[in-house]
C-alpha cells in the first residue's frame, strides 16, 4: 500500500511541476540534479517559461502537454558512447537572432559529451539559454495572424463542407425519392382535405 501511495504521489508531483529533469539514463547524481533544478527554476522564474531536461534511449520520446513558453533539451543515447542532442524552443519564443549562438554552444559542448561530462554540458547549455532568453521577447502568439490564417483555411474548407453536404442531400434524394414524393403527395392531399 505504501509503495502505491509513493508512486501515485510521485506521479502527481511530476504532473504539477512546470519544469523538470527526466534523467532516465541516470547520468546525474542527486546533488547535480538539485543544482540543475535550481538553474531551471532561475530561468523559469525570470522568463516564466517551462524548461525540460530529458535523458533517454533513442527509442523513447518526450511530449509536452502545453507547448507554449517552453524549452526542451533532450539527450538521446544512440549507442554506448554516442549521444544525440535536441534543443528546441516553443513557437512563441523567437530565437532566430540567437540561433547561431545556441548552435555554437551545442557544438562546443560536444567535447564535454565525448568526455562524459554530462552535468557540465547541461549547465553550459542552461547558462546560454538563460542569456539568450534575457535578450528575447517572449510573447503569446499573434492572435490576429492566426485568425487571418484560420479564415483563409475556413474559406477553402467551407467549400468542401458545402460540397459534401450537397452530395449527401443529393444521395438521400436519389435513395428515398419515391418515399419523398409520396410524402409530398400526402401533404398536398392533406392540405386539400383540411382546406
Amino acid at each position: 500500500m505504501k509503495k502505491i501511495l509513493v508512486v501515485v504521489s510521485f506521479l502527481v508531483i511530476s504532473l504539477l511541476r512546470f519544469s523538470e529533469i527526466n534523467d532516465n539514463l541516470n547520468l546525474f547524481s542527486e546533488s547535480q540534479k538539485k543544482i540543475i533544478g535550481e538553474k531551471i527554476e532561475e530561468i523559469s522564474e525570470e522568463k516564466n517559461i517551462s524548461t525540460y531536461i530529458n535523458t533517454f534511449n533513442e527509442d523513447i520520446g518526450f511530449i509536452v502537454s502545453n507547448p507554449e513558453k517552453a524549452f526542451i533539451l533532450n539527450l538521446k543515447k544512440m549507442s554506448e558512447d554516442d549521444y544525440k542532442v535536441e534543443a528546441s524552443f516553443s513557437k512563441d519564443i523567437d530565437i532566430e537572432g540567437n540561433r547561431i549562438e545556441i548552435e555554437e554552444v551545442l557544438v562546443e559542448g560536444s567535447k564535454l559529451l565525448e568526455n562524459k561530462n554530462y552535468y557540465e554540458y547541461i549547465i553550459m547549455i542552461l547558462d546560454t539559454v538563460g542569456t539568450v532568453l534575457g535578450e528575447v521577447d517572449i510573447s503569446k502568439l499573434d492572435n490576429r495572424k492566426m485568425t487571418v490564417e484560420n479564415k483563409k483555411m475556413c474559406r477553402g474548407s467551407t467549400c468542401y463542407i458545402l460540397g459534401a453536404l450537397f452530395l449527401v442531400v443529393l444521395f438521400l434524394l436519389l435513395v428515398f425519392r419515391k418515399r419523398f414524393f409520396e410524402v409530398i403527395k400526402n401533404i398536398k392531399n392533406l392540405n386539400r382535405y383540411l382546406g
